[in-house]
């Protein structure tokens, strides 16, 4: 078979051709720019030397972080002091027993009068008209005699009781004893209002508050009214106890942590939400949102717990956003390892 000499040359000049020509046409496409990673937060430092966290839109609406206003309160300065509830089984058993007596001092005083009365008729009968013997005469003034006896038992009975009453829980819930019917009393026997123990502290000897705030190992505040002095010492409590008395129920033995509240002005500042603190390095800290995705940390200057958070009077202002969800996280984002050293000044930037 006779070969073709000019076909070979002529493909593979076709051959180079077109590889040329693709090559010009790759190079002169546009190269995508590469793909950008997502911004990682960033950290400033401020002129007080705090440290600002800043995310990125992206990162802000992926991490859930939530923010609520802070509002300003009155703080009255407190002192605390420790107290207990005691079992009130004694002073049931006294309502009991003194209801007793009180029904048998009633009976002896309805008898003595009744014999009191027939004596004196028996003896003007006898004066008057001599209707009645010698020996009628003297046995009306023997029951008058004994009924008078019995009904000073029973007097007798009755103030020993109170004074059982007194010695024990102080003379106003004796006082709620000897009356009858009671709702007060009742309540403290029916355990709808509870009576407490509270040792004032050995400085705050004087006049006790009248009203305070208790809270119990659930961290509960309930307010107590005063009722008197304690009688009776008590070996677990150092300092005048003084007797109060809560209208909220509580358990028998619990211990208390006493509020006292002290004779000054009460201070104005905010209050830092529970959910808002941090504990860095032994301090409690708050994020503050100073715009879109700028979060500055700030530690809570003298913090004073209360109910639902911190009170703190300089360091924030009413009306600034607190980070109450996320707080935690940002934290950590904090502690990454940053690109480009800062000049944060907290103690723990030298480790």
């Amino acid at each position: 078979m006779k070969r073709r000499p000019g076909l070979l040359p002529w493909l593979v000049t076709a051959s180079a051709a077109t590889s040329a020509a693709l090559a010009a046409w790759l190079y002169l496409q546009p190269v995508p720019p590469p793909a950008q990673l997502p911004a990682a937060p960033t950290w400033l430092t401020n002129e007080a030397g705090l440290t600002l966290v800043t995310l990125d839109p992206a990162t802000l609406a992926r991490s859930g972080i939530q923010t609520a206003m802070l509002a300003s309160i009155e703080h009255q300065a407190e002192q605390l002091a420790y107290g207990s509830v005691p079992d009130i089984q004694p002073l049931t058993d006294l309502h009991s027993r003194y209801r007793t007596a009180q029904g048998d001092f009633g009976a002896a005083q309805a008898a003595a009068t009744a014999s009191n009365q027939e004596l004196k008729r028996s003896r003007a009968l006898a004066r008057d008209a001599g209707n009645v013997s010698e020996k009628g005469l003297q046995a009306a003034a023997a029951t008058a005699s004994a009924d008078q006896a019995k009904l000073e038992t029973a007097r007798s009975t009755v103030q020993a009781l109170r004074a059982n009453a007194v010695q024990q829980f102080g003379e106003p819930v004796a006082q709620l004893l000897a009356m009858q019917p009671s709702a007060e009393l009742n309540r403290l026997l029916n355990h709808q209002d509870t009576l407490l123990r509270i040792a004032l502290p050995a400085q705050g000897k004087g006049t006790p508050p009248r009203r305070i705030s208790v809270e119990d190992d659930s961290g509960q505040r309930v307010q107590a009214d005063l009722l008197s002095a304690a009688p009776q010492s008590d070996p677990n409590l150092a300092g005048q106890v003084y007797l109060y008395r809560s209208t909220t129920p509580l358990p028998f033995g619990s211990r208390l942590l006493a509020h006292l509240p002290v004779a000054q002005r009460a201070a104005s500042g905010v209050l830092i939400p529970q959910d808002a603190v941090v504990w860095f390095g032994a301090i409690p800290w708050a994020y503050v949102q100073t715009e879109a995705g700028h979060f500055l940390r700030r530690p809570l200057s003298d913090p004073r717990p209360v109910s639902g958070g911190y009170f703190v009077g300089s360091g924030f202002k009413a009306g600034e956003q607190v980070v109450v969800r996320g707080a935690q996280m940002l934290l950590s984002e904090e502690q990454r390892p940053q690109i480009a050293a800062s000049a944060c000044k907290d103690p723990e930037c030298d480790d």
